[in-house]
């Protein structure tokens, strides 16, 4: 009875419910003698423990579960993966890779489906990238996408180069990243989802924005078979009808991915969508929605997201002329930048070159406009000015000494 009342509350997601009934199971079995689900049931403590956030308590559990001699293969691959989740968190990368390749190794022995290899792999890189560890995450990624083949899976067809083409944006080779953002649409639909066509639109969209073909990216959201519009120059904004589809297809993939409890990707469309309001002139819902990135997908202090927020919200507060706020925007990315460059591998420190000499630009454009708008301002806007020179070329100076 235990043991059904613990896969129940492990299902649901109910992790410190889970945990005592599969420990109440635990021992039932072992005071009868018997071996009952017992594998599973002690991995079912570890990975508890791993969403409960007792990181070290996790792996010692796993590990436990490992030192049984005769572990079924699925519950050892399945420890082996806890392990890797929770060396992932304690920073320890190449641990965790080495925990997760034997992993692999068990359930390939095990003649595991292509199809479910290739999910558990993607779902290691994913939990990579969100660890920040780009460098790693990028070679598995790579890895999955060279093997990937027209017959597996849509999802995997869609999730797979999507992500790659995030990692890619955010390393700073964003026309690395414009194959694999077509591929994601071409994928999605397939899937022929409103809410993943949505998403793969806006993240096609935003990677041609970021390469200045803002032609290509409003035509990205015209209908099925219509003629892209043409636009006036290759600076214009989107015209009226696509920015508003754009706008729209943007907050649906937003709802998607929030449902479907994957953060950092409405992170992502939310940015997106900031820049979209911001284009067709529609700025308090931009403010809004900048609002709603620092509440609810900032992450910590010192994240990768709650960088690229400062960023966003640098950008939005010198195009409407806030240029104290601009300046206080652009500080806080880059003092957010010295303190996650800190725990970057050197290939991951040169891929946010980019985005600390783009933020640095921004603080000093904002001081001189400051300035200029408040002369009895100018020696505060001075001292910012050079702050955000010293910081930038400190950063980039430390990034040399790295590398």
């Amino acid at each position: 009875a235990w043991d059904r009342a613990a896969k129940c509350a492990f299902e649901a997601a109910r992790w410190a419910l889970a945990r005592e009934r599969a420990e109440r199971a635990i021992a039932a079995f072992t005071s009868c003698g018997s071996i009952g689900n017992l594998p599973a049931l002690r991995n079912n403590v570890a990975a508890s423990l791993l969403r409960e956030g007792r990181i070290a308590d996790a792996r010692a559990a796993a590990e436990r579960v490992l030192a049984d001699a005769s572990l079924p293969p699925p519950e050892r691959s399945r420890a082996l993966r806890t392990i890797a989740d929770a060396r992932i968190v304690e920073g320890d990368v190449p641990a965790a890779r080495r925990a997760f390749a034997e992993a692999v190794d068990v359930l390939a022995a095990m003649g595991t489906d292509r199809g479910e290899l290739l999910r558990v792999r993607f779902a290691f890189a994913h939990r990579l990238l969100e660890a920040d560890a780009w460098a790693p995450a990028l070679e598995a990624l790579e890895s999955l996408a060279a093997e990937l083949r027209p017959d597996d899976a849509p999802m995997i067809r869609f999730v797979l180069p999507r992500s790659m083409a995030i990692l890619l944006r955010a390393l700073g080779r964003t026309a690395d990243a414009l194959p694999f953002a077509r591929d994601a649409l071409e994928a999605a639909i397939v899937l022929d989802d409103e809410s993943t066509i949505g998403a793969a639109r806006s993240d096609l969209a935003l990677t041609l924005t970021m390469l200045g073909r803002h032609d290509e990216a409003a035509s990205v959201f015209a209908a099925p078979g219509a003629a892209p519009a043409p636009l006036a120059t290759v600076d214009a904004a989107p015209g009226r009808a696509h920015a508003d589809a754009a706008i729209d297809a943007a907050r649906r993939a937003i709802l998607a991915y929030e449902d479907a409890h994957i953060p950092n990707f409405a992170v992502d469309v939310r940015r997106s969508l900031v820049e979209l309001l911001r284009a067709a002139g529609r700025r308090d819902e931009a403010r809004l929605e900048l609002d709603a990135i620092r509440r609810l997908g900032g992450g910590e202090a010192t994240s990768r997201a709650a960088f690229l927020v400062a960023i966003t919200g640098a950008e939005s507060a010198l195009a409407e002329g806030r240029t104290r706020e601009c300046v206080a925007e652009a500080l806080h990315a880059l003092s957010i930048h010295r303190a996650l460059a800190r725990g970057l591998s050197a290939d991951d420190a040169l891929g946010t070159r980019a985005d600390a000499a783009k933020v640095a630009d921004l603080g000093l454009e904002g001081a001189a406009r400051w300035a200029d708008a408040e002369p009895a301002a100018r020696s505060d806007a001075a001292a910012a000015a050079f702050e955000l020179a010293e910081s930038s070329r400190a950063l980039l100076l430390a990034e040399g000494l790295r590398n």
